[in-house]
């Protein structure tokens, strides 16, 4: 069973964005007790959620390693049918800041955060007929999270030409807890497995830290299933630029005729609220909002439509 989840709203991050290293004690990836819950959304009409969880330590290849179970918990919306289902186990291994995960009879590297702004993350393709890929770190920096003092890097895609070179946003990596983007990212873009996977991270927890969660609990738990579930993204708003200075712009649908925009901090706060938006194109001063991470909400007849983070950067 989930622990409580103690914060109200944890869709984003506040982060200390910080251009210089931060000296904190390194982080065991998948302590006792470490467990992912992601998004499960496949275009045939099935949604859920997959969990991950710690199992034990074991030897692979003479390292020691983290082994971790994956099962996945979903609904078809075509049938009618919920369904858990047992996906095999993952194993990884850490060494300092660098933390590799063993596939295709090797380990590869998956995390690095003593990398710095302007070095370049190499990662080693685990799909069949996906290329390697190469992110760019373009921001580092510190965040707190229940009284730890976590490392976080923003990374985007080196884009190439190359078949599965595609990676659609920036994305956020955070010590211990991982890639908030993806089932320990790189995403197989370039497979339509890739809609077989984990995707999106909802909340992490560890025998000793409360749950931290990236969707907004007062809405779902983080082990919701689609057919309980109230809320469906209807569309992705565009947001730009993305890190943001002092401006920022958020392009709405034309189909709805009025539109609330909402922005919240990481602690349930709400520091901009515009009712009765009709423009299709929203300008948005945020010169004075504190560099960080931030979740906007937009709300059309009562209901959240979408949701999407901003960052802030300075």
């Amino acid at each position: 069973m989930m622990k409580k989840v103690t914060s109200l709203l944890l869709i984003s991050l506040l982060l200390t964005l910080n251009s210089r290293a931060q000296t904190t004690t390194t982080k065991e990836f998948s302590p006792q007790g470490a467990s992912w819950h992601y998004n499960y959304d496949y275009y045939w009409g099935e949604s859920g959620y997959y969990q991950v969880n710690y199992v034990k330590d074991t030897l692979v290849e003479g390292k020691m390693c983290k082994k971790l179970s994956r099962q996945l918990y979903a609904y078809n919306q075509v049938n009618g049918n919920q369904y858990t289902e047992n996906r095999g186990f993952d194993f990884l291994y850490q060494e300092g800041e660098k933390v590799y995960f063993y596939y295709s009879n090797s380990f590869n590297l998956v995390y690095d955060f003593s990398l710095q702004v302007g070095d370049t993350l190499t990662l080693k393709d685990r799909w069949f007929g996906c290329d390697d890929k190469a992110f760019s770190i373009d921001s580092i920096g510190t965040t707190i999270i229940h009284g730890d003092t976590l490392k976080f890097q923003v990374v985007n895609e080196v884009v190439n030409e190359g078949f599965g070179s595609y990676w659609p946003d920036s994305t956020i990596l955070v010590e211990k807890i991982g890639c908030l983007s993806w089932y320990h990212f790189p995403a197989p873009e370039c497979i339509t497995d890739s809609d077989f996977q984990p995707k999106e991270l909802r909340c992490y927890t560890d025998d000793a830290s409360p749950t931290y969660a990236v969707v907004d609990t007062t809405l779902y738990a983080c082990d919701y299933v689609a057919s309980t579930s109230v809320i469906k993204q209807t569309f992705k708003p565009q947001i730009s630029p993305n890190p943001a200075v002092n401006q920022l712009q958020i392009e709405l649908p034309s189909h709805f005729p009025s539109i609330n925009i909402q922005i919240y901090n990481t602690h349930g706060q709400l520091i901009k609220n515009l009712e009765h938006v009709t423009k299709n194109l929203v300008q948005l001063d945020c010169s004075d909002w504190q560099s960080g991470i931030y979740l906007c909400s937009i709300v059309a007849d009562g209901q959240v439509i979408a949701r999407e983070k901003l960052v802030v950067w300075r």
